[in-house]
């Protein structure tokens, strides 16, 4: 297990294999040569708008809790490699369930913390995390799914669980993890209520307002199309659809259950206005969204500062609670 307070620090590794291109050549190394260099720049910029220090149990237990069980599993669905992070209550439930999804460059191992903290009072809790086929290796990138049927095919290993309460089902994401639960949301009706961690809710404009607003920044999304070109065989126009496929405040109308977002007023990677927006939409149709700004927080705040991380996780406890403890709304 990773050491629970990480300091990531993006550096070029060599690994001698991408030296022996498919082909015999050097195409391969030349390839991932510039994908790792444009990912370095884009990583470090976004690092940049947030400190990068990271403690995944700073106010969760760090070992696994006496009256909780907890397991791993691992599912291949279509291009995805799709892991679980199991935890629940000792017993047969059903219980109510939570599933996780984590931001970019976390893994669903590392909130195993937040899995067994939930699992300890009384939640089936499951983080999941993804890898997608690119070019026959199963990889990390920046926008896994990419079809209402990934997102779907998420859920069937959870509705397998004996344990798993399915009337009682809740989500919890952070960053691109709450976007993709708010996603899930609009595909999975089951679902009864969500709580979302500072997500980006609409990529296309945070795409195109980053690009605006530096050189490094150009740069930096010219790789990432190059990547989407040339080791995901998707067009410019397919990467323009998959931001807009990826975010959720174009579903909104489709989000049919209450969800409380918890945003930072200082965070400099996910705007405010983002959950601001997906909030107001949400209440004009249905009242059932609320927003809970946390002064002084940035990007990840949950992880970094106790204090907005207790009050957070407490306003956070207190929302699943209300929808999920009781077999009516």
């Amino acid at each position: 297990m990773k050491s629970e307070n990480t300091q990531y620090s993006h550096a070029i590794t060599f690994d001698p294999s991408i030296f022996r291109g498919r082909d015999g050549s050097g195409n391969t190394w030349l390839r991932r040569m510039r994908l790792q260099v444009g990912l370095v720049i884009l990583v470090g910029l976004v690092a940049l708008s947030g400190c990068t220090t990271v403690n995944f149990s700073l106010i969760f237990p760090a070992q696994e809790p006496p009256a909780v069980t907890s397991w791993s599993e691992q599912r291949i669905m279509g291009e995805l490699k799709v892991n679980y992070e199991w935890a629940a209550p000792r017993g047969t439930g059903p219980f109510p369930t939570i599933v996780i999804q984590p931001g970019i460059d976390t893994t669903a191992q590392e909130l195993r913390a937040a899995v067994w903290d939930l699992a300890s009072r009384g939640y089936v809790a499951v983080a999941v995390g993804y890898l997608r086929n690119v070019n026959g290796t199963y990889e990390s990138v920046r926008f896994p799914l990419r079809a209402p049927r990934d997102i779907k095919g998420l859920v069937e290993p959870i509705r397998a669980e004996p344990r798993v309460d399915q009337s009682r089902m809740g989500l919890l994401g952070f960053s691109r993890g709450a976007a993709y639960s708010l996603l899930l949301a609009a595909e999975v009706p089951e679902f009864r209520t969500a709580v979302a961690y500072y997500p980006i809710t609409d990529f296309p404009r945070w795409v195109d307002e980053r690009a605006e607003s530096s050189a490094l920044w150009r740069f930096a999304f010219k790789v990432v199309r190059w990547q989407n070109r040339n080791l995901e065989q998707g067009t410019d126009k397919e990467l323009r659809q998959l931001l807009y496929t990826s975010s959720p405040v174009y579903r909104v109308g489709d989000i049919k259950l209450p969800v409380l977002f918890i945003h930072g007023d200082r965070d400099s990677v996910a705007p405010l206005r983002d959950s601001a927006t997906m909030n107001s939409l949400m209440n004009a149709r249905c009242d059932c969204s609320e927003l809970m700004v946390v002064n002084d927080a940035e990007h990840s705040f949950n992880f970094k500062d106790p204090a907005s991380a207790a009050n957070a996780w407490y306003a956070t406890l207190e929302w699943f609670s209300r929808y999920l403890k009781s077999t009516t709304i």
